[in-house]
């Protein structure tokens, strides 16, 4: 980045070290914009000037007298029309004096009108065979837009032409109308009114008439569609019904085989509680007789060894009673008296202690004494329960449920044999309801054919009600002719005859209006003075870059040092250009963005023409002028790109032009 930088210093001090450089780079960036300014102010308003396009009009006309339309000269009226007109600059003289302009290029076109024009004119409402004719001359050498403005003005000619003959017989047959019409409209007003009444209630009925075949029809059209459904819901109950009665018939089966096998189960049932209740009396007797053994001998054990806990309780108290007499003898503290005494009452002690371990222990066995013979208490008890409780639910089962068990399932395995019969029966009511459902088919198909031929007569009908109440309308005074009836209660000639001479209007609204056609034309002239003005900083100066006082300088380094000092020189061209179209006084929506709009497009001009001539050398010069002929015409500039040839339409998309005119076109008319 040094380097370039360096260059792009030492570039510039060359520059203004030499006086007659600044008079270069002052040309460099002045002249190519002068082409874009003396192009927009040439083309300012081109067509606000047309009034200097010579147009010779010759009237030959000698007027006419028609029965119905009177004395008229459309001719002469039309010349009294075209002199109010500035459009052009009509020039009204003979016939030889327009012909031997038009040739001499004095003027661009000229307009004959014959001398019968009126007469044949007047026969297009009275029968006449000859279509009114005017004869139109056009020099198309003297210039190649002059044609296509006098066109306009032939237009012009023959609209007024039409205008002015259609105003003048709508006078006319006013006229006539008030004469005679005045008796027949009145006669005729009160049987129109009612005859117009009874065909509007006619057409009402009609149209009554078409809705309510018009429900019926939608109506009609859903029974397909539900005797469809019907007829699945048919099949799907068959289905059901046979699967239906073979699970009753099935479960008929199932029942009688529940029974047997209950009885059975009943009766097994029974033998086997009575040998249970033989079972557990043996099993009570025996566990008393060996509770009774066990408490016997818990009961003797007790008492034997009672005794034995109080025998040696004696043995203690003695064995106590001796060692306090020897610690009373005189030498009971000396050894080994001493210590003989000592281990005599140490057992002693433990002797005692063992003594209350088997006292604790007798308790405990005399507990289990009592609660043993408890417990052969209970054990009788409960077996005596169970045997009682066993004779009652086996008596119960055998007397009671199982007579009523088996009564119970009889009947429901006559009843599920009795629906089965019944459920298989019911497929022949299905066969009849679906042949049904098939003659409902038919009858709908019949019946909805029937109604829209029905509908379509009355169509025709309805449509011929109207027909014939609007003719008759017609014939009456609309109320749209109020405004046209002066206050005597006849037509009014004169209104009738200015709203046939311009029956419509025009509103016309500009949707991001353009004041001047130059400020139209500016995108166009400042986008060519733009790539000019780049074409020109690339072809004047140097554009190799020699590496004097700058060290290691790349081929790279070179290219970007010398392109900054052509795209300074480039973004002073755009902003001068840019600022001398707003002084000229070219419409802007927005001057900051106009400006930078043209600094950026100087700026990719330079860069694609620094580019191609520093790659291409001269080839690529010749290849940027021969972008400039490629784009005048394609990238819209003049006309629209869908007016020209189909080359230019390809080439439109991929050219420079396109973008800068269209984003300088939005900073002009708006964005």
């Amino acid at each position: 980045m040094g380097n370039i930088l360096k260059v792009l210093k030492r570039d510039f001090a060359r520059l203004f070290t030499v006086p007659a450089a600044w008079v270069i780079m002052f040309g460099m960036v002045f002249i190519p914009p002068l082409y874009s300014w003396y192009n927009i102010v040439g083309f300012w308003d081109p067509y606000g000037n047309t009034n200097g396009i010579t147009v010779a009009v010759a009237n030959n006309d000698t007027g006419t007298d028609n029965a119905l339309i009177g004395k008229q000269n459309l001719g002469g009226q039309i010349v009294n029309q075209l002199k109010d007109n500035d459009q052009l600059g009509w020039t009204f003289v003979t016939e030889a004096e327009a012909m031997s302009q038009v040739e001499s290029g004095k003027a661009y076109a000229a307009i004959v009108i014959p001398k019968d024009f009126s007469n044949d004119l007047a026969g297009v409402v009275t029968g006449g065979k000859d279509k009114p004719t005017l004869q139109y001359y056009v020099n198309e050498k003297a210039s190649a837009i002059a044609p296509k403005v006098t066109d306009v003005g032939a237009s012009t000619v023959d609209r007024t032409v039409n205008s002015t003959f259609v105003s003048t017989v709508s006078e006319v047959l006013t006229e006539v109308i008030n004469t005679v019409g005045d008796k027949a409209i009145a006669a005729e007003d009160q049987t129109k009114a009612k005859t117009i009444t009874a065909l509007n209630e006619a057409s009402s009925d009609v149209q009554h008439t078409r809705d309510t075949i018009a429900k019926l029809n939608t109506k009609l059209a859903g029974t397909p569609e539900q005797t469809r459904t019907a007829r699945q819901a048919l099949e799907g109950a068959r289905e059901l019904g046979i699967d239906t009665a073979q699970g009753l018939a099935g479960a008929s089966k199932l029942i009688g085989t529940t029974q047997t096998s209950l009885n059975t189960f009943v009766t097994a049932t029974s033998g086997s509680l009575d040998q249970g209740s033989s079972l557990l009396s043996q099993a009570s007797s025996r566990a008393n007789q060996s509770i009774g053994t066990v408490t016997g001998m818990l009961n003797s054990a007790n008492q034997q060894v009672g005794g034995m806990i109080n025998t040696a309780a004696d043995i203690n108290q003695a064995n106590a009673d001796v060692i306090a007499q020897l610690k009373e003898l005189p030498n009971a503290n000396q050894e080994p008296l001493k210590s003989a005494i000592n281990k005599l009452d140490n057992r002693n002690s433990n002797l005692a202690e063992t003594l209350n371990n088997l006292s604790s222990l007798n308790t405990t066995i005399g507990n289990a004494y009592t609660d043993t013979a408890g417990l052969a208490s209970s054990l009788n008890t409960a077996t005596q329960t169970t045997l009682d409780t066993t004779n009652t639910a086996r008596s119960t089962l055998v007397s009671g449920a199982l007579p009523q068990l088996n009564t119970g399932l009889n009947t429901l395995s006559s009843t599920a044999s009795t629906l089965s019969n019944g459920i298989t029966s019911q497929s022949s009511l299905i066969d009849q309801s679906e042949q049904t459902l098939d003659q409902l088919d038919k009858a709908v198909s019949s019946t909805t054919t029937a109604l829209n031929s029905t509908d379509q007569a009355l169509a025709g009908v309805q449509a011929k009600l109207s027909t014939l109440a609007t003719d008759i309308k017609a014939l009456s005074i609309s109320s749209s002719l109020n405004a046209l009836i002066g206050t005597d209660g006849k037509l009014d000639a004169s209104t009738i005859s200015d709203f046939m001479l311009s029956p419509t209007v025009i509103s016309e609204k500009a949707i991001y209006p353009v004041a001047a056609y130059g400020s139209g034309m500016a995108p166009l002239f400042t986008t060519l003075s733009l790539w000019v003005g780049a074409f020109v900083l690339v072809v004047i100066p140097k554009l190799e870059t020699d590496d004097e006082d700058i060290d290691n300088l790349t081929p790279s380094q070179g290219y970007l040092g010398r392109f900054l000092l052509l795209a300074t020189l480039a973004a002073t061209q755009g902003l001068v250009t840019g600022i001398g179209d707003l002084i000229i006084g070219i419409q802007c929506a927005s001057a900051p963005v106009f400006l930078l709009t043209c600094v950026i497009t100087s700026l990719v001009y330079m860069s694609v023409i620094f580019a191609l001539s520093t790659t291409f050398m001269h080839v690529g010069k010749g290849v940027c002028v021969a972008l400039v002929i490629l784009q005048v015409p394609g990238a819209s500039g003049l006309y629209p790109i869908e007016m020209m040839p189909g080359f230019f339409r390809t080439l439109y998309p991929l050219l420079p032009f396109t973008y800068s005119i269209d984003a300088l076109r939005e900073t002009i008319g708006g964005f």
